[in-house]
C-alpha cells in the first residue's frame, strides 16, 4: 500500500471521532483560537506601525499584515515561537532565531504589499499558510479553508503521520482530500471549517501530549 493511497484512505469520521472526543476545554479553546490570533495579528500590526516600519491606518490594515507576518513565519514553528518572531520581525525588521531566509523575505514583501490580502495570499503561496492568514484575518468566515498542518493530517488519518504523509498531505491532490474532509465534517457539525480544525487541533495535541 502506498502512502498516497494511505492519506486517501484517511476519513471525516476520524475528524468526527476527535471532534466528539474534545472536552469543553478544547471547545472553548479552539472556538476561540482564530479570534485570539487575530487579536495578535492586530498587535504585530500595531508594532510596526510604531517601529515607523508601515503605514497602517485602520485596526483592519494592522490585522491584515500582521496575520500575514505570522503566517509567512508559520512555518515548522509552534505558536509560542510563532508570535515571537513575527513580533521581532515588527520591531526591527531582522530575521528572527528559527527562521528560514525565505519566510524571511516573504515576510518583509508582505510588509512592503500594505494591506492587500491577495497580494498577501500571493506571497504566501502555500495552501496552509494562506489558508492560515485568511483564517486569522477572518475567524468567523463561513467558506473558509481549513489551515491542514501536521496535526490536521494525523487527526484525518486517526493516527500521527509519517514526514512523507505530511509532505503529501500539505500540497496537491492530497491537501484537497484532506481539507475537503474537514469542508464535509463541519457541515455535519453545523460550523465552520476552521472551527472544527481548531478544536480538534488543541484536542490532538493534548492527547499526544498525554494531557487527557
Amino acid at each position: 500500500m502506498t502512502t498516497k493511497r494511505r492519506l486517501v484512505r484517511g476519513s471525516f469520521h476520524n475528524i468526527l471521532d476527535c471532534f466528539e472526543r474534545a472536552s469543553s476545554e478544547s471547545i472553548v479553546d479552539g472556538g476561540s483560537w482564530y479570534p485570539l490570533a487575530r487579536v495578535w495579528a492586530e498587535t504585530v500590526g500595531t508594532v510596526l506601525v510604531d517601529n515607523g516600519h508601515a503605514v497602517l491606518e485602520s485596526s483592519h490594515e494592522k490585522i491584515v499584515v500582521g496575520a500575514g507576518i505570522l503566517s509567512a513565519l508559520s512555518p515548522q514553528t509552534n505558536w509560542e515561537q510563532n508570535k515571537e518572531m513575527a513580533l521581532y520581525l515588527a520591531k526591527t525588521l531582522d530575521k528572527p532565531n528559527w527562521c528560514t531566509d525565505t519566510n524571511h523575505d516573504k515576510a518583509l514583501a508582505i510588509v512592503k504589499a500594505g494591506a492587500n490580502v491577495d497580494a498577501i495570499a500571493s506571497i504566501l503561496h502555500g495552501k496552509k499558510t494562506t489558508a492560515f492568514f485568511h483564517n486569522i484575518v477572518n475567524p468567523y468566515g463561513e467558506n473558509n479553508q481549513p489551515t491542514i498542518d501536521r496535526h490536521a493530517i494525523s487527526i484525518y488519518l486517526g493516527r500521527r503521520c509519517t514526514y512523507t504523509e505530511l509532505v503529501r498531505g500539505l500540497s496537491g491532490t492530497a491537501n484537497k482530500t484532506i481539507s475537503n474532509a474537514y469542508i464535509k465534517a463541519s457541515k455535519l457539525l453545523e460550523t465552520t471549517p476552521q472551527i472544527v480544525q481548531a478544536v480538534t487541533w488543541v484536542q490532538w495535541r493534548k492527547e499526544i501530549k498525554g494531557e487527557v
